[in-house]
This record gives C-alpha cells, structure tokens and sequence, in this order.
C-alpha cells in the first residue's frame, strides 16, 4: 500500500502552493497517527496525545520563505504539558498558554556527547550528520535537527519524518512519567539544557511537575550541582 493516496503528492508536487503541499504532508502524518491513537487537528496541523498525567501537542509549522516548487519548509515542534500541574494550580507561568509545559524541542532533541570528544554534531532528519569542532567550555552535544525540506517528499523521506517523531518524541510520552524517566532526562542533557528545566528566563513548570510526581528525587537540587 502506498504511503499516500494523494495523487498530487504522487505526481504533481511542482505544480502544487507550498501552503498546499505543506498541508498535504501535515495530513499524512496526522492520518498515521490517528491510527495509533493521537487526534488530528488541520486548521493548525498538530498530532495531540492526552492522558491523565501528560498532553503531548506535536505541531507543524512551515516558513515564510518556501519557495512553491522549489523548497517547503516542515518544522515539527513536540511541547508537553502536565494534566496535573494545571489542575491543581500549581504552575508558575503567568503565561495562559504555557501553563503546565514541562519539555519542549530544545529539551528533547539535544544530548551530551561522553568520551572526551571535543565536537558537536548535528543530525537531520533525512540522515545527513554534520560535524563542528568545538573551542573553550562549550559543551560537546549531538543535536536532532527538527526541521526538513518536504518539497520531492517520496516514501522513504515521509518514513524519516515518521521515525524521528516516533523515536525522539513519542517514547518520551511514557518515560516522563516514571522517576528513572526522568532521570535517564536530566542525566543524558547538556548542562545547557537545565536552565531552561529551572525555568531561568522561560516559561516551565518541570520542577512542580517533577515535585508533584516524584519529590522523593529531589530534582532542582540535581540540576544545580
């Protein structure tokens, strides 16, 4: 069975808008994963999963800049909330809509390098990897770039996308629920990354989600060594 049954996606992918062919691409992937149980919303394409503990919206935003017949831009943006967090209350976002968020593509999709190596590396989403040797007391990271070109989309880069969002965001559903989730976060991130936890000049509410769930681990002093 074919990745698509939209024909213009088949075969006519230069003569389409880039709003067009953007928003034929969202309507795949939503339709993937509806399937596995997420809901669909095409106005703003997004994928949201829900449960008791988390909300998960993975949204999809193009670019000003897309060129129709030429270059498309999809970003795909994972922000997770706390169910909890928002209704007992205890956010600390004066923000309306960021209330509850705990994780978002800037947490997620960077990790630290070990072994001493003195570099930091980007992958895309289509594979491609790009090396940068590194000076000073930046920290060595291996970055997942979540932004591709979706103009010549065939099946086999519509099944890269799929498996960045099912290996770098979807599992992250059930680990951050669980203490060892969370430590098995907090202990593979750059140090970089833990301002943002802390709330240091962003919105985040991962430290009352991270009392409120687990307070026995104690996590902002973690984060402060």
């Amino acid at each position: 069975m074919s990745w698509t049954e939209n024909m213009n996606l088949l075969t006519k992918q230069e003569s389409m808008a880039s709003k067009d062919l953007f928003q034929a691409v969202c309507d795949e992937i939503g339709k993937y994963y509806e399937n596995k149980g997420f809901k669909y919303s095409g106005s703003r394409p997004k994928i949201v999963y829900k449960d008791k503990v988390v909300k998960v919206e993975i949204c999809f935003w193009s670019s000003r800049f897309n060129t129709s017949g030429k270059s498309v831009t999809l970003e795909i943006l994972p922000n997770f909330y706390s169910q909890e967090v928002i209704k007992k209350g205890l956010s600390t976002s004066a923000s309306k809509i960021a209330k509850g968020f705990i994780l978002g593509h800037t947490d997620l999709l960077i990790i630290k390098l070990e072994h001493n190596v003195n570099k930091s590396i980007k992958r895309q989403i289509y594979g491609e990897v790009f090396e940068k040797e590194i000076e000073g007391k930046l920290e060595p990271t291996i970055s997942y770039h979540h932004i591709c070109d979706i103009y010549g989309i065939n099946e086999e880069k519509f099944n890269k996308i799929i498996e960045f969002i099912d290996q770098k965001i979807i599992p992250w559903i059930d680990k951050i629920q669980k203490a060892e989730g969370v430590l098995e976060f907090i202990e593979k991130r750059p140090k970089s990354v833990y301002s943002n936890l802390l709330g240091e000049g962003v919105n985040s509410d991962f430290i009352p989600y991270c009392n409120l769930r687990f307070p026995e681990l104690n996590i902002e002093k973690r984060l402060r060594k």
